[in-house]
């Protein structure tokens, strides 16, 4: 129990002195390893002349160039993919709108019989609506 409770007593040790001087080693030799490695990147980052620097940003500026006017030509294309998609819709909504209209002066007529100048202005709003939309075919 001695040896335990007394720490002067193990690190007086041959062996354990050994193994921390090993350990000091070592952490010495990774130490200079990092520095060494640190002064190489240096050394490569300071290598490089302004000349070589300058080709890179070159190439880089023409590169963002490249996918700039890329990304600028597929934009204006998807608008206009957009745009066609929400005229279609507002078309779409536009032919409900004027179908349900038709459909609540016919209701209307079939259940009294007296809505034929309801029924009147449902057949030209949707005759009106069917010949802006190029639909001359069903007329």
């Amino acid at each position: 129990m001695s040896i335990l409770l007394s720490s002067s007593s193990i690190l007086d040790n041959p062996v354990i002195q050994f193994i921390i001087g090993i350990g000091a080693v070592c952490a010495a030799v990774n130490s200079i390893w990092v520095v060494v490695k640190i002064v190489k990147e240096v050394q490569i980052m300071a290598g490089k002349t302004n000349s070589t620097q300058n080709e890179e940003i070159a190439a880089l500026r023409s590169l963002y160039e490249e996918l700039h006017t890329t990304v600028n030509i597929r934009h204006e294309k998807y608008m206009r993919y957009f745009d066609n998609d929400r005229k279609e819709i507002e078309i779409l909504k536009r032919g409900t709108e004027v179908t349900q209209k038709a459909l609540i002066a016919l209701l209307g007529n079939g259940i009294n019989g007296n809505n034929k100048e309801q029924m009147q202005e449902a057949q030209a709003e949707l005759i009106n609506f069917m010949a802006h939309q190029n639909h001359s075919s069903l007329l």
